[in-house]
């Protein structure tokens, strides 16, 4: 990828993360959805299982949703994010610091930057805010351990939905907006908080590719001697967690994507 491209796509991220940190687990969906943070409990016990050791590293980590699970499971994490703001958010979070090193950083330059081995690395929802997502995958397995655990969340590229599910998801939709609207009272702050994602969520938009490409990122896990565990779909959208969880029953497409790997010992 071109320099220049790559550094706007991180200099709009930083901006980006600066401006929503004091609202992120409003304005973003999983942070209140029960049923999303249902699934996230069930993965990170999964890994925990199988992962050879308990030296974990959260790229990405922001306000701090997967580091804080890790913790209370007894991990030694290094928890990773090139925005200050958000990295701030995250410890007003944690109770418990002694088992916590954080680095404010561009991922890939921490990746590139040091030899540590990790039992576990998690990047959840952060792909779609890197420049070369495919080349962030590479370097984060380069760091693993032997037996070590893979663990990747974001959204996919898909097609449109029939017009039926189309129709019922639409409904869906509206319902949860309401609803989340007259729990938090505030549309401006949730809705029309004016800031703009174009080059920030490069990798989910009509700008870019509209969404990961979850097969290339499969075949490079598996040529780098990665086995992969499990691979489940989610629908990203809904703030409350019972109407996404309808909304998983009821769907015949995923627009997001929850993967497991581990890396041959």
């Amino acid at each position: 990828m071109d320099k220049t491209f790559y550094d706007l796509i991180i200099a709009a991220n930083i901006d980006v993360h600066k401006k929503e940190a004091g609202l992120y687990d409003i304005i973003h969906t999983f942070g209140k959805n029960w049923y999303a943070q249902y699934l996230l409990n069930g993965d990170i016990q999964r890994i925990l299982r199988l992962a050879p050791g308990k030296k974990a590293c959260d790229l990405g980590c922001g306000t701090g949703n997967v580091t804080r699970r890790l913790l209370d499971a007894g991990c030694e994490v290094t928890a990773v994010d090139l925005s200050a703001e958000m990295l701030e958010e995250m410890n007003k979070k944690m109770t418990d610091k002694n088992n916590l090193n954080t680095f404010c950083v561009n991922i890939d330059r921490f990746l590139q930057g040091g030899s540590d081995k990790y039992d576990i690395i998690t990047i959840n929802a952060v792909l779609h805010h890197m420049p070369d997502y495919l080349d962030t995958i590479s370097l984060a397995m380069r760091r693993l351990s032997g037996g070590g655990m893979l663990y990747l969340v974001d959204g996919i590229h898909k097609d449109k939905p029939n017009k039926y599910y189309g129709f019922i998801r639409k409904c869906l939709l509206w319902m949860d907006k309401k609803l989340y609207i007259l729990m938090h009272g505030n549309k401006k702050i949730l809705f029309d908080h004016g800031i703009d994602y174009t080059y920030s969520d490069y990798h989910c938009n009509a700008a870019g590719t509209n969404g990961l490409d979850l097969g290339s990122i499969k075949e490079l896990i598996g040529s780098n001697g990665l086995k992969l565990v499990r691979v489940s779909g989610y629908n990203i959208g809904m703030y409350l967690g019972t109407l996404a969880m309808l909304d998983d029953l009821i769907s015949v497409s995923r627009n997001s994507f929850r993967l497991i790997a581990k890396k041959n010992n």
